[in-house]
């Protein structure tokens, strides 16, 4: 019932606004210290009615990093993370999710992968992720020590997302609106009322007096 909602409520945005919700995400995380200190960066390849990626592979390609996706194993039968270059060619792989035609496998993900961008249907404040239904990004998910984003659009946060013991939780959710959990804020510094001076004590007088 909730994998239903979500898909009817992510169906509601026309390409033109996934293509503004993209960007927004893509400034946002390109902001983000884990995405600037990433080498390898782990994305997924969008589907119509989830927010694009394509900005970010841009950047991610611009600054130098390697980016893998994930690719459907039929020997292993499941889906691992195959490099991505920008000579590739792309087919509609299990379940019309896009992939190179001829995979390169990452080995060994997770000592590569530095940081992984994550789709789902809805997510909350608490960076718990709703997914397809399928545990098939989750078992991706399963040894990683990247940093993972979950990226949605505002609208597709929850008050709260339900979850199996096998769901991975995301260390950070990006919309185009904000940061989930957001930045810690720095405490502001007291500064005493104006107008208000300390009187000066017998002691401070003197002192006060030597100054002079």
């Amino acid at each position: 019932m909730a994998r239903r909602a979500a898909r009817l409520r992510r169906a509601q945005w026309s390409p033109a606004e996934w293509a503004t919700i993209g960007r927004q995400i893509a400034a946002r995380c390109q902001a983000l210290a884990p995405f600037a200190a990433a080498r390898v960066v782990a994305s997924y390849l969008a589907l119509p009615d989830e927010v694009p990626t394509a900005p970010l592979i841009a950047a991610c390609r611009q600054a130098g990093k390697r980016v893998c996706v994930p690719a459907y194993d039929a020997r292993a039968g499941r889906y691992r993370f195959a490099w991505l270059t920008e000579n590739d060619t792309l087919i509609q792989g299990r379940w019309g999710i896009p992939e190179p035609a001829a995979p390169e496998w990452v080995e060994t993900p997770e000592e590569t992968v530095h940081l992984v961008l994550v789709p789902g249907l809805q997510f909350d404040r608490a960076r718990r992720r709703l997914g397809y239904g399928g545990g098939f990004f989750d078992r991706l998910l399963e040894g990683l020590a990247a940093c993972k984003i979950g990226l949605a659009a505002e609208a597709q946060l929850a008050r709260r997302v339900p979850v199996a013991e096998h769901d991975v939780a995301m260390d950070l959710v990006v919309t185009e609106k904000g940061l989930y959990p957001a930045p810690a804020r720095r405490p502001r510094k007291s500064v005493p009322p104006s107008g208000r001076r300390r009187s000066l004590g017998r002691n401070d007088a003197r002192d006060s007096d030597r100054d002079e």
